[in-house]
């Protein structure tokens, strides 16, 4: 709150991704608990992707590639889609966490840059 952002505001997560049964279910649980709430209350969905999904897990690269991503996404208004995404993870509830992956360009109103 020290940059008098409401955290439920925020449109757009680049996230880690790991692709794992165990890792994605944390992440996207805690992400949502500190944007969304415990309830994941929002108006919207929170749209999360990861650049993972067309460049691999290449280390410390994948960290610049999703900056990149990012800074590209800021200055477009746009959310890249995931590019391999076909089925979410079993152990995560997207709707009870109001977050949805990213499965199409999406143009965002909810990405601005500060």
């Amino acid at each position: 709150m020290q940059a008098n952002l409401d955290p439920a505001e925020t449109g757009y997560v680049e996230a880690h991704g790991t692709g794992t049964p165990v890792g994605d279910p944390i992440e996207l649980g805690a992400i949502a608990k500190a944007l969304r709430g415990t309830a994941g209350q929002a108006d919207t969905p929170l749209l999360v992707g990861s650049v993972k999904t067309a460049i691999g897990h290449t280390e410390a690269a994948s960290g610049l590639a999703s900056i990149i991503k990012v800074v590209i996404g800021l200055e477009k208004g746009l959310v890249s889609p995931n590019c391999t995404f076909k089925r979410k993870n079993e152990n995560i509830d997207l709707e009870g966490l109001n977050i949805r992956v990213c499965r199409n360009l999406n143009i965002s109103h909810h990405i601005c840059m500060y």
